[in-house]
């Protein structure tokens, strides 16, 4: 209880110097934590628009479509061993896939179109909620032959909802094959390469056009993404020879490496926020242990142990610490909040426009608060700014009164 109210008296001794410093590690805290928060829902953000449009979190397709993208690499079933592993919630689309061309008129545009059942489809991506003209529904096998093209490739081509367009494709040992669509919707993403060359068609008809009735990949949504790995993992073991999983990852690289780069950023920042914290708080004891000197003097003298004055100096430090990161860890959560309700915009940041591979992004991002982030980051800032009073504190336990009080 002595230390403690010494420690407190040590601490308001001067004032400016103790406000300085606790607003320099309040601040910094304040900063990691919403800066952690701005990237954790960045990386959520891009995981969710890009696996919830098109990819899915789990993709299981033959090991020559994964690394040849051979059209007549065919899947003839969803295989039961899939089905008995995924975790409970989870939903599973198979997928045709055909490169064609599209041509309307004078105008002509390559395109990856993907036959789809869209009732399976719509429990794994959210693609039916973009339609912006006409309907997803078209896709079902009473439409018949009808297509649902991105905005930009329609543009590009000239349709509209209700326009004809003509579908050429060729495959491995057949002749050229010709078919006529009926646009009957049009989606849009924000614009980026998927926009510009997908469309997607009813599963059937694109299966009538493969030299086998099968499926080129099977997309899988999870209850939770972060179960993807296991989820991989656990099928590779069940699948039968010949057929593979992958995850978003392997799906997607350039995105994957975005949120690479996101968590990149974050160690850096929170990184070069304890180097200056811990400067600050070295600067701050080393100053308050030299205007003391005569005082650590006087209390080697009447017997004081060092390790006491060792402990003293460091429950300084310990306060200041505990003070300072409460007061950064309220200011972070606060600008959170804030940005939770307004939304956080990086276009001054980073342009117009940002993509993940062939995605556009939103640049407005609604910040979220991770305890385990928030406790990681104020653990560190206090662990080194007691670390930062070490050297000061050895250097007071080791004064000679003789040597302290001829100084003072």
């Amino acid at each position: 209880m002595l230390l403690l109210r010494l420690a407190l008296r040590n601490l308001r001794r001067n004032p400016r110097r103790t406000l300085l410093t606790a607003a320099t590690v309040a601040f910094g805290l304040g900063v990691s934590v919403w800066l952690e928060g701005v990237l954790v829902a960045r990386t959520r953000d891009m995981v969710s628009t890009v696996t919830g449009t098109h990819t899915g979190h789990v993709q299981v397709l033959t090991e020559r479509y994964a690394t040849q993208h051979a059209v007549d690499a065919l899947l003839d079933e969803v295989p039961r061993e899939l089905l008995q592993r995924l975790p409970a919630g989870s939903k599973v689309s198979p997928r045709a896939v055909l490169p064609v061309l599209l041509t309307h008129g004078e105008r002509t545009s390559f395109a990856q179109l993907f036959g789809v059942d869209p009732a399976r489809e719509r429990e794994v991506t959210d693609l039916a909620q973009k339609v912006t003209a006409g309907s997803y529904d078209v896709l079902g096998e009473a439409h018949g032959a009808a297509v649902v093209l991105g905005a930009e490739l329609g543009n590009a081509l000239g349709l509209e909802v209700g326009d004809t367009v003509e579908l050429l494709t060729q495959m491995p040992g057949q002749g050229v094959a010709r078919r006529e669509l009926t646009v009957g919707g049009i989606f849009a993403v924000g614009g980026g390469a998927f926009e510009r060359s997908t469309a997607f068609a009813p599963l059937t008809f694109v299966q009538g056009l493969l030299p086998s009735p099968g499926f080129h990949e099977i997309a899988i949504r999870l209850a939770d993404v972060r179960l993807a790995d296991e989820v991989r993992a656990e099928l590779a073991r069940a699948l039968p020879t010949g057929t593979v999983a992958t995850t978003w990852r392997e799906a997607l690289p350039e995105l994957a490496t975005l949120v690479t780069f996101n968590d990149a950023t974050a160690l850096f920042f929170s990184r070069l926020v304890l180097v200056i914290v811990l400067f600050a708080a070295a600067n701050t004891m080393w100053m308050s242990v030299q205007e003391r000197t005569f005082e650590f003097g006087v209390m080697a003298s009447i017997g004081t142990a060092a390790p006491q004055v060792v402990g003293l100096v460091m429950l300084e430090a310990l306060l200041l610490a505990v003070l300072s990161a409460a007061v950064g860890l309220a200011l972070g959560a606060l600008v959170i909040w804030h940005h939770q309700r307004t939304g956080f915009d990086l276009r001054p940041f980073l342009g117009r426009q940002s993509n993940a591979g062939s995605f556009a992004l939103d640049l407005v991002v609604h910040p979220l608060f991770s305890v385990g982030g928030a406790l990681r980051s104020t653990l560190s800032i206090v662990v080194v700014v007691v670390l930062a009073s070490a050297l000061p504190a050895a250097f007071a336990s080791h004064l000679r009164p003789v040597t302290a009080l001829r100084r003072a």
